[in-house]
């Protein structure tokens, strides 16, 4: 007899703004989820100041359980579904297959839209799960790859009007002055992770730009997570306004003029939901134990 299914809690989505259908989704395009699980205890402990909990300490006591992943390993094997990348820490798991069979073990119905010319696979309404995964499962990541995000920064062509009243431009160091930032410390020994969703950066430039603050260049790496990539001027001739490489370049610059002693850790992951939280989590983890994870 057939397991009864429910809603999981917080899956709805919204039909996404200006979404074109072209067709329903490949049924035999291969790709995955991220299931996100309970903690072992909840809440998370409000810890003293200055006390610590080490990557082992929090994965004991606060990461998924191994009885939790068995049950959703069983779940997987019962839509031919491929667990990999099992995580106690991050407290998840990925379901690799067919969109056909991830539709049916989350019942979903999966199309592909047009968004402003370029095409995703998109979901409405809810995502239901069998009973007993009700309690263990917490989100289910990576159905639908619509854009989560979109680039703010925008440059004035060159011979653009300007008005008299525009203020002047100032340096990243100026901007930390006006803030009392703190002069006698540079980030030696720490790591800077930054999170980018699209866009790149050119070491060349990074070259020229903090000589000219007369400052080292910082050691600044890149870091891939679920196939994101240091691309720059990815989205031209066709999608100027889609480029976010402008954005990616002040984030670096900012934190590597007010901290110049610091590694930065630069984690590229795709535009998307599952993107954006598996960048975030892999970036704290990573991070925390000063080593670099490349994720895919």
């Amino acid at each position: 007899m057939s397991k009864k299914r429910v809603v999981l809690p917080g899956s709805r989505r919204q039909r996404a703004v200006g979404a074109e259908t072209v067709q329903p989704a490949n049924p035999s395009e291969r790709t995955f989820v991220t299931v996100h699980l309970r903690r072992k205890e909840e809440p998370l402990p409000i810890a003293e100041h200055g006390v610590r909990f080490s990557p082992e300490e929090y994965r004991a006591a606060y990461g998924a359980s191994a009885n939790d992943f068995l049950a959703v390993r069983d779940f997987a094997q019962e839509y031919g579904l491929e667990a990999r990348n099992e995580s106690a820490v991050k407290r998840s798991i990925e379901l690799h297959g067919t969109v056909a069979d991830l539709s049916r073990a989350f019942g979903v119905d999966l199309e592909t839209v047009a968004i402003n010319g370029r095409n995703y696979r998109h979901r409405e309404g809810d995502i239901t799960i069998p009973e007993d995964l009700l309690p263990i499962v917490s989100a289910v990541l990576g159905l639908d790859n619509r854009p989560q995000a979109r680039p703010h920064f925008r440059d004035i062509p060159e011979g653009m009007f300007r008005p008299a009243t525009t203020a002047g431009a100032m340096t990243t160091l100026a901007v930390a002055q006006l803030y009392d930032f703190p002069k006698n410390l540079d980030g030696t020994g720490q790591i800077i992770a930054i999170i980018e969703l699209d866009g790149g950066f050119l070491q060349s430039d990074l070259d020229v730009y903090f000589p000219s603050l007369g400052l080292a260049t910082p050691k600044v790496i890149a870091v891939s997570v679920d196939g994101g990539k240091n691309l720059v001027n990815q989205h031209l001739p066709d999608h100027p306004e889609l480029n976010a490489d402008g954005e990616v370049a002040l984030d670096i610059q900012v934190a590597g003029a007010v901290s110049p002693g610091a590694k930065q850790l630069v984690y590229f992951a795709p535009n998307t939901d599952q993107g954006f939280t598996d960048a975030i989590l892999t970036a704290a983890i990573c991070a925390r134990e000063s080593r670099i994870c490349r994720c895919r």
